[in-house]
């Protein structure tokens, strides 16, 4: 018997969260189902290709007329114009960005699924606060969620609004994955010992490079607090913040505390060996990088968002500080100073994220797409 065919929509394709969950699940996907990943508005970075390649067919529309993808936003007619652009017809898709959430509903699959990474949408769960735009807009995405014949969300409490926002009954929750074992062996091998100095608390922050990460804010975190304590950052990653970041760590004389790790293709051992892992994002859905640290036994601390709590489960696994520079300086300062209570809450984290292991979450996806 023939697989049944597989898509996931997207627009591009970079190191970034939903990459690293796509990555995850298409070697499950692509044992019962034929995957093609069809990129709408740009290409897909090598180090990503490499990972996809052997699973899945890559297809690149590559349409980045702003026209057309302002039609694409627009009720019916998106549909019409993403029939155009994708000629082919799959069994079922997975429409992984919202930006296709109104033309993908229906448009090139017999079964449809929103895998919505995002929490943005839930601030229409209450509609007498917006102004009249939003209410438009709130309308807009009620058409394109409720298209669907399933929408998947990362935790509970964004089931709750989503559902209440939209009125929807056809949600579930799936979370996002990590690959224990793998996670687990890459954080054994070599790391050169003298990034992590021995005198002085060493924080991590491990991700893209960009202003909705807040990078710049732990940068004036550590800047603000140095002269009460011996810290060193070490930033892991690249991206488009990185010059702007770099520049200012010049310009306040900031080069003996703060580090520039770049892009590595394993950040584990930096993860293992950190006296903590801090997330200063403004926004975060969920926040892989807190559940890679957990299994390995750092102690987190993340700003508080969605991702931030849901993750900590309301801080019993880690620390959640006010999204603010002070909160992140605040709650730094607070680990020094109490380094056994920040290791106890690391100590229970390991085995509760092990309950995320890809394993797992591949019953799940299964379950999902099989309506069981």
């Amino acid at each position: 018997m023939s697989k049944q065919t597989l898509c996931i929509l997207t627009d591009y394709m970079v190191v970034g969260g939903v990459e690293r969950v796509i990555c995850d699940t298409l070697e499950y996907l692509s044992d019962r189902y034929e995957v093609t990943i069809v990129l709408m508005t740009g290409g897909i970075e090598p180090e990503i290709e490499r990972k996809v390649a052997p699973y899945a067919r890559i297809l690149k529309v590559s349409n980045r007329h702003s026209f057309v993808n302002l039609l694409l936003h627009l009720p019916i007619i998106g549909r019409l114009v993403l029939r155009l652009l994708v000629k082919e017809r799959y069994d079922i898709s997975l429409c992984v960005k919202e930006n296709f959430l109104l033309a993908a509903n229906g448009a090139i699959a017999k079964k449809t699924v929103f895998w919505n990474h995002g929490d943005k949408d839930i601030m229409y769960a209450s509609p007498k606060n917006l102004n009249w735009k939003r209410k438009l807009n709130r309308f807009r995405l009620m058409l394109g969620y409720r298209g669907y014949d399933m929408v998947w969300v990362l935790d509970d409490y964004i089931k709750e609004r989503i559902d209440c926002a939209f009125h929807l009954k056809n949600t579930h929750v799936l979370q996002n994955p990590i690959d224990c074992t793998r996670i687990l062996s890459l954080a054994e091998e070599y790391m050169d010992a003298s990034v992590y100095p021995k005198d002085r608390f060493n924080i991590v922050a491990v991700g893209r490079l960009s202003e909705e990460k807040g990078q710049l804010r732990l940068i004036k975190a550590i800047e603000k607090i140095k002269t009460q304590c011996s810290c060193q950052l070490v930033l892991v990653g690249n991206g488009p913040a990185e010059s702007t970041l770099k520049a200012y760590v010049q310009q306040h004389s900031l080069t003996d505390a703060v580090v520039f790790a770049g892009m590595q293709e394993n950040p584990y051992p930096y993860i293992k060996h950190a006296s903590v892992l801090v997330l200063p994002s403004y926004q975060e859905s969920f926040g892989l990088v807190l559940l890679e640290a957990m299994l390995l036994g750092t102690p987190v601390l993340t700003t508080d968002t969605t991702g931030g709590r849901n993750i900590t489960q309301l801080g019993k696994y880690g620390t959640i500080v006010e999204s603010s520079e002070a909160g992140i300086a605040e709650g730094i300062l607070a680990h020094i100073a109490n380094r056994s209570a920040a290791h106890e809450k690391a100590d229970i984290a390991i085995e509760y994220a092990r309950k995320f292991d890809r394993n797992v979450f591949s019953q799940r996806i299964g379950s999902l797409l099989n309506g069981e």
